[in-house]
This record gives structure tokens, C-alpha cells and sequence, in this order.
């Protein structure tokens, strides 16, 4: 494996790839086909590395358009990503060229690996066209960077306001009771889903003005305004992008 992945095996089949301490990836296997969830900085040739870890055909999927989760898409002939995020991204950030076809998937849309489904839920937060993705079989729920145990960033060119990131984590949490653990887009191993509810907590805190809110370090050379929604994680938002 690559130097800069720090590879942890969660269950028989599912892989989590660390890259440099800098983005989360992972590869679901099935009896028929393995799913890749993001495909990191592309600093190295991600698709050897899941190579190394399985031999069945590939589904690539992307939870949201940041380099840090998409720079190795070049490595893959295919890619699928939110129509939302791929067209926003490419008018606010561009995505990396990927060198094969890019398809879009949308809430519902199902990836069957054999004796492994994984379902799109759609994410609207970090980015507009985020996506989450339910394993139902080993009751996880790949997050991205929507819910994460550090730090979540709402001040990006493409995040959306406060207001639609609270109604996103209660979609989520209809389905709460399918899941155990989450696996984020900035993890080292399975999340607590009460990270929902902290997340909500920080949400009402800045929607209300109340709660733990505070400012946070210097980000991209400018002072952001958060909430604090663990001891030592904020969300850390636009004052433009509230309601």
C-alpha cells in the first residue's frame, strides 16, 4: 500500500484508506463488484491502492466534489457523483478531470455489489449536492464530510446556509434506525451517530443566537464565526449563510 494511506480494515469486505492524515476514503466489497467511496488527493495512483485490496470490477462513487475526495477520480475509467455537485462544483471549484465517463446519481438511487446494497441519501450542508450512503446489511452509514467528529466547514464558496443544513440531518435521521456507526470523509475508524445530534444542537445554536458559539481560528487568512458541537469540534459557518 501507498505510504500515505493508513489502511484500517472495519469489517470482512470494508476498508478504510486514510490519506496522510488529509481525507477518508473506502472500498466496499460484494460477491459481484466493490464499491470505492471517494478516491482521495489523488497523490498517488488510487486505483492500484484498491487494487491491493480487491480484484472485482469497480463502482466509483464520490459523497461531494472537494479535491481531497475526488483528486484521484483520473485513476478510473467511471465516476458517480449528485448532478447538483458536479455542475455546481465545476462553475465555483472544477473538479479534476476525470478520464472517463462521469454519471449522476440522485436520493434512492440503490448500488446492488451482491450481498452488499448501498443507497444514495442526498445531503445538502457542507456542499449542495452532497450524498450519504446506507449500508443496511452491516448497518453503516458512509457520511463524507456532511457529518464528521472534528471540525465541519459551512463557510465554502458552494455550502449552504444553516438553515438547510438542519433539515438535512433530520432526513438523516429518518433513517437512524438502519445504522450503528458512521464512516466520514475525515475518519480513522466507526463514528457515533449521536454526532447527529450534536450537529442539530450547533444548528439551533446558530439559528437561535444561543448555545456554545464562539470564534474559531484563523481559516484561509480569515477569522470564522462557530459553534461548538463536541468539547473540541465547531462548525464553523458564514454570518451570510444562516437563515
Amino acid at each position: 500500500m501507498d505510504a500515505r494511506i493508513n489502511l484500517v480494515k472495519i469489517r470482512d469486505g470494508i476498508w478504510l484508506l486514510e490519506d496522510d492524515h488529509n481525507g477518508t476514503a473506502y472500498v466496499v466489497e460484494g460477491q459481484k463488484r466493490a464499491m470505492v467511496i471517494d478516491t482521495a488527493n489523488g497523490m498517488q495512483n488510487f486505483h492500484d491502492c484498491v487494487r491491493e485490496l480487491t480484484d472485482k470490477p469497480l463502482v466509483v462513487v464520490n459523497t461531494h466534489a472537494h479535491h481531497d475526495h475526488t483528486g484521484g477520480n483520473r485513476f478510473f475509467e467511471k465516476t458517480y457523483i449528485c448532478r447538483k455537485e458536479y455542475e455546481d462544483a465545476n462553475s465555483v471549484l472544477h473538479l479534476p478531470e476525470s478520464v472517463g465517463e462521469v454519471e449522476f446519481i440522485q436520493q434512492g438511487d440503490i448500488f446492488d455489489l451482491g450481498g452488499r446494497s448501498l443507497e444514495v441519501i442526498e445531503f445538502a450542508g457542507h456542499t449542495p449536492g452532497g450524498v450519504c450512503l446506507l449500508d443496511r446489511a452491516d448497518r453503516l452509514l458512509f457520511t463524507g464530510d456532511s457529518i464528521l467528529a472534528r471540525t465541519v466547514w459551512m463557510f465554502m464558496p458552494n455550502s449552504v446556509t444553516i438553515a438547510t443544513m438542519r433539515k438535512s440531518l433530520d432526513h438523516i435521521d429518518t433513517y437512524r434506525s438502519e445504522f450503528d456507526y458512521l464512516l466520514t470523509g475525515h475518519g480513522v475508524g466507526l463514528d457515533e451517530p449521536t454526532l447527529i445530534d450534536a450537529l442539530k444542537d450547533a444548528c439551533d445554536s446558530i439559528l437561535s443566537g444561543t448555545g456554545r458559539l464562539g470564534e474559531t481560528e484563523e481559516i484561509h487568512g480569515k477569522k470564522r464565526k462557530c459553534c461548538y458541537y463536541l468539547e473540541n469540534s465547531t462548525l464553523v459557518y458564514d454570518a451570510d449563510k444562516i437563515q
